[in-house]
């Protein structure tokens, strides 16, 4: 999860890691925030706009992912400020940092809404594993297990998504 750590005031903590290493998790920890809340609200976008002969299965299907992710937006933040940064999740930092594409206008269809939201899982899957990455280059096996976690839901949305989009008897 390459971000540019700037020289951030981290409050005391208890975490036994240095300064510079707290800093870089908590910048690439902010970014991760607002990605995850702009995966959400992206998501209840295809919740509320899916149409068509599959409604209710697919409107179902997009509020139960989007119910996995809200917990990880409280986690992220509070391993942020665990390790002394400030949490910044409010709406100009997700509109300023989140590099998930943003939600394509007049979007319709159960396909188009199908296509547009797996390609931002994936997306988010990938700075997922960048960051899980970094966690351990950093040797800090907390915030790589958490990310871990979120990671595991995020491929799990995808696999209902996939599910989805593969035609019955072909393979995916």
């Amino acid at each position: 999860m390459t971000t540019t750590a700037t020289r951030t005031h981290l409050q005391p903590t208890r975490v036994a890691l240095p300064h510079e290493q707290r800093e870089a998790l908590v910048a690439s920890l902010n970014q991760l925030l607002a990605e995850t809340i702009d995966l959400h609200g992206q998501t209840k976008q295809a919740h509320w706009n899916v149409r068509g002969p599959n409604f209710m299965q697919m409107h179902e299907m997009y509020d139960r992912i989007a119910g996995m992710l809200q917990p990880h937006v409280d986690e992220i933040a509070e391993r942020v400020t665990a390790l002394g940064g400030a949490a910044e999740g409010a709406a100009a930092h997700v509109v300023n940092r989140s590099r998930l594409d943003a939600w394509p206008e007049g979007v319709q269809g159960e396909h188009a809404l199908l296509e547009a939201i797996t390609a931002r899982y994936d997306a988010f899957a990938a700075h997922l594993r960048d960051a899980i990455s970094e966690a351990s280059d950093l040797d800090d096996p907390a915030t790589e297990d958490l990310l871990t976690g979120v990671l595991r839901d995020a491929e799990t949305a995808l696999y209902f998504l996939a599910a989805h989009a593969t035609p019955e008897g072909s393979a995916g």
